[in-house]
């Protein structure tokens, strides 16, 4: 290396400071210095400047600035150094980092397969409970079906067990009148999905039924959805039930008159002819005032019913 030349050069550079690496302030001078021992070192090692910055051994660096005490100044010197510290910490700090980084890496990589053992011994333990609930099932199933002709039996059984039990019980219990009813009084309206077509056309036993719910007119036979005193029975009981009333009883004015008293909304079942019936109007919307939308265009505009119905919105 020629000591005049860098000097000479050194001697042309601007002076004054710089901010270094890591926030470290260094001049001008000592930042030059440290640019050509570092080309210098990547000439002499035939590697790019970038490779060279990065992988130029400290105490290198440091012996080449020992060599060129002549050339720069002592505070350059010690600046220089400083630097150089600086980078010597930032290394070990990027390598303590990397190792924690490591080590955190490992840690969960562990957690992560300790995750999928754990995860694969859930779907296993759910498996196996699977397997024996589907088991218990069935032979809780081959004992209901021995028994499913026992009246007390499969009424626990349908009490505790719920509705869908029914399918197993024999047709002589389903087809029964009294097993019928008192698993409906227990359970509900749906139970009548099971009930036997002999009993769906039993006149007796709809009546009974829809003393406990309306709506059971939706399982009795076309006959009895027919029947006026019927369909009267189910629609006292829940006007709503008029949806399924014949189409002749839906135009029943004593019929629908009596289910928009329990229920105002049935209006909407009836025919456009009784919808512009004052009576049957008055009387939908005195129990419901929603039912205002259901009256005819006439009415829509009468003055007491605008005003009952308004008036049954704002106090309901």
């Amino acid at each position: 290396m020629d000591n005049r030349s860098t000097t000479n050069d050194m001697d042309n550079r601007p002076t004054g400071t710089v901010v270094g690496l890591f926030g470290e302030s260094t001049t001008v001078e000592g930042a030059v210095a440290i640019r050509i021992i570092v080309e210098e070192d990547s000439h002499l090692d035939g590697q790019s400047s970038e490779e060279s910055s990065s992988e130029t051994p400290l105490e290198t660096i440091q012996d080449q600035i020992y060599d060129l005490r002549g050339t720069i100044s002592d505070g350059e010197t010690l600046s220089l150094n400083n630097s150089l510290l600086a980078i010597h910490r930032h290394q070990e700090d990027t390598k303590k980092l990397l190792r924690n980084s490591r080590k955190r890496t490992s840690e969960l990589q562990n957690e992560n397969e300790r995750l999928k053992k754990k995860s694969r011994q859930l779907e296993d333990k759910n498996s196996k409970l699977e397997k024996q609930k589907k088991k218990d099932f069935d032979i809780l199933i081959r004992y209901v079906e021995s028994n499913c002709s026992d009246f007390s039996f499969m009424l626990k059984i349908c009490n505790y067990l719920g509705t869908d039990f029914l399918q197993y019980a024999s047709d002589f219990l389903k087809g029964d009148r009294d097993f019928m009813l008192a698993v409906l009084g227990m359970k509900g309206l749906e139970v009548l999905q099971y009930a036997s077509d002999e009993l769906k056309c039993d006149r007796d036993f709809m009546l009974a039924a829809l003393t406990q719910n309306g709506w059971a007119l939706e399982y009795a036979s076309e006959d009895l959805q027919r029947d006026r005193e019927v369909v009267l029975a189910a629609v006292i009981q829940d006007g709503g039930a008029l949806e399924y009333a014949s189409e002749e009883l839906q135009n029943d004015r004593e019929v629908v008159l009596a289910a928009v008293t329990q229920d105002g909304m049935a209006l909407v079942y009836t025919s456009n002819q009784l919808q512009n019936d004052r009576e049957v109007v008055l009387a939908a919307v005195t129990q419901d005032g929603q039912a205002f939308a259901y009256a005819s265009e006439e009415l829509q505009k009468d003055h007491e019913v605008v005003v009952v119905s308004h008036s049954q919105v704002l106090n309901k």
